[in-house]
Formats: C-alpha cells, structure tokens, sequence
C-alpha cells in the first residue's frame, strides 16, 4: 500500500523521490546559501535589537535571546556545511548530505513552535512567527515532499493543541491553523510535483538530444558528454563497425534501402550489446563501447555479419570493423582512433573482416 502510495510520486522511467531531493538540493544550493545567510543576519539583528529593547529584569529575555542565538547557528552551521560540500564534489554527491536539510528543517519549525509557545503561555496571541517559519523553510529547502509534510502536519496537530489549551476549547484561532496547515502541504506538494515534472521534461529533451533520429542510438554528442565526464568504466574494448559498401546500397535502392539496412544492422547489434554500449558514430558507421574483451566482441560482430547474409536483398549486407582494447594512462579518443585505424586496414584489404589490437 505504502510503496503504491510512494509510486504516484515518481515516474517509472525516471528517478525516486530520494534521487530528485539530492538532485535539486545540488540545483537550489546557490538560492539556499542566500536565504540561509538572510536568516543569519536577521536573527543576529533580532538579538541586537532585543539587547537594547527587552527588559533585562525579565526572564523570558534570556529565552528569547538564547532561541535567537540557537537559529542563527543552526542557520550558519548548515551554510557551512553546504558551502564545504560545494568545495567537495565527493562530499556533495553523497545522498547524506540531504540529511542536513532535513535537519534543518525539522529544527527551524520546532523553533518556531517553541517561540510561538512562549509568546501565547505568556499572554500573546500570535501564531505568526510559526506559521511564517513553516510556510517559508517547507518551500526554498525543496526537500522530500514526504518529510515536509509530516513535519509540518505534527507541528500543525501541536499547534491546535496549544490552541485548544490556551482558550478551554475549540477556537476561530484553531480553525485558522488547520486552514493554514491544509495550505502549506498543497503547496509543498505543488512545489514537488512542479520541479519533479520540470527534471523529468528536462531529462527526456536531454536524452533525445543525445539519440540518432533514425535508429535511436546514442549519437556522437552523448559520446562527447561521456568523453567529458570520462564515464567509460566497465569498458574492456572499443570497435568502430562500418558497413561494407554501403553507398552502392544507397544507390541500387535508393535513401529507404540505405535506412533499412542501417535499422537490420541495429537491430542485430541490440541483441548481441547494450543500448549503452552503442553509439552512432556517422554515416553508416557504429562505435561500440564494449563490456566484453576483444575476443569476445569479435565473436558477437561475426555472428552478426553471419545473420546479415541471410537477410535477402539486391545487394549483400556486411560488415567490418576494428577492435581496440582500452589501456591503462591511455585516453579513449586514442583508443577509438586505433579502432578507426584498424577498420581502415580491414576494409582496404577485404570485407565483412574484423582486425584486433591484439
């Protein structure tokens, strides 16, 4: 029940609800380190100003000043913390580090709940300063919709309490509570479900951006990303296939028998690699990040040429190729050119071959 509650979060083909509060953690921060350091001057104003305008004989001024003094350095520490991360890429990817926001939201609505409470216990009627806090920190820190609204809904159910205790009963203020809580979790949740749907529409332009329009492989800009990010781990080969005579194809049939023999070679390259191993590399030629050794990649790329001569047609379909295989303080651009290299000497000297590094 609850994971089925969970699912109407998220979407299936996209990231968790913890995923997405880690991410726009990571994207809110620069707006986060400003509102944090407004509350840190405000609260060291607060403290200044009560300095010189409280009544020093009272007691609750200590309260006061001590509540004032716990926000600003709960406020600076999580500043901190945010800006240490932002030094630290290793520190910031770490889904932990949403913990801290959690923490400060759970701290900053108790300190509005406790101002709130001394202020009423001690003849003010004022619920403002805690539902201002709620409203307010709920919304920028972005977190999990889950975790704002149970912290909000108990500070909520403490507040009507108080309420209830302080007037001997139910109250106008009460209602007034209870309107302002059902109004603060409508717009957490609409807040989540903004930015969720926003990340997601954001990922799906990004990810047909990096898509061959014909076949649906990956295409030479998702290779340029993977290249910057240098995410090429579990790779144990590299092969540049190209299909042999492919110009003649184009010619006998025309562009549609050219794109049919491109989608039959895509086809067969699924069943034998990964979507995320293949890569349209131009034209009619495919690169293949392979999770296989080189002589295992040389295996699969004959079983392919062996079911492309069977498929029927005017003119026959095959391939050749070059494999390379990745070495230590060698870079993958290096390592794709040897593949390129190695097709250029498998094509000048025959077709439907393959010529390995190794």
């Amino acid at each position: 029940m609850i994971k089925k509650l969970l699912a109407k979060f998220t979407k299936e083909d996209f990231i968790s609800i913890t995923e997405f509060t880690h991410k726009q953690y990571k994207k809110a921060a620069k707006s986060e380190h400003v509102i944090l350091r407004f509350i840190i001057g405000m609260e060291v104003f607060m403290l200044i100003f009560g300095y010189f305008n409280y009544n020093h004989q009272n007691p609750l001024m200590k309260v006061y000043m001590s509540l004032y003094a716990i926000l600003a350095l709960a406020s600076l520490g999580t500043d901190l913390v945010l800006s240490a991360a932002e030094k630290n890429p290793a520190l910031y990817d770490r889904k932990r580090l949403s913990l801290v926001g959690y923490g400060y939201h759970t701290l900053i609505v108790a300190w509005g709940c406790t101002i709130t409470t001394y202020d009423v216990r001690h003849g003010g009627g004022s619920y403002w300063v805690a539902a201002t806090v709620m409203m307010a920190v709920s919304v920028f820190l972005n977190l999990n919709p889950i975790h704002s609204t149970a912290v909000v809904v108990s500070a909520g159910a403490y507040l009507c309490y108080l309420s209830c205790d302080t007037n001997g009963g139910f109250s106008t203020g009460m209602m007034n509570i209870i309107i302002f809580i059902l109004i603060d979790v409508t717009v957490i949740m609409k807040n989540y479900f903004t930015l969720y749907n926003n990340m997601y529409m954001e990922n799906k332009l990004k990810e047909l951006s990096m898509r061959d329009g014909l076949t649906g492989l990956h295409n030479r800009r998702a290779l340029e990303e993977k290249i910057v990010e240098d995410d090429f781990e579990g790779i144990k080969s590299v092969a540049i296939i190209d299909i042999d005579d492919f110009k003649v194809i184009n010619d006998t049939g025309g562009h549609e028998n050219g794109d049919n023999a491109l989608l039959r070679v895509t086809a067969l390259f699924r069943e034998y690699f990964s979507d995320k191993e293949l890569i349209r590399y131009g034209g009619d030629e495919f690169l293949i990040l392979s999770s296989f050794d080189d002589k295992e990649t040389l295996e699969r790329l004959k079983k392919v040429n062996r079911r492309l001569s069977r498929v029927p047609g005017d003119v026959p379909i095959h391939i050749s190729g070059g494999i390379a295989v990745p070495e230590p303080m060698v870079a993958i651009t290096d390592t794709i050119k040897m593949a390129d290299a190695l097709l250029y000497d498998a094509k000048r000297k025959g077709k439907g071959r393959f010529f390995t590094s190794k």
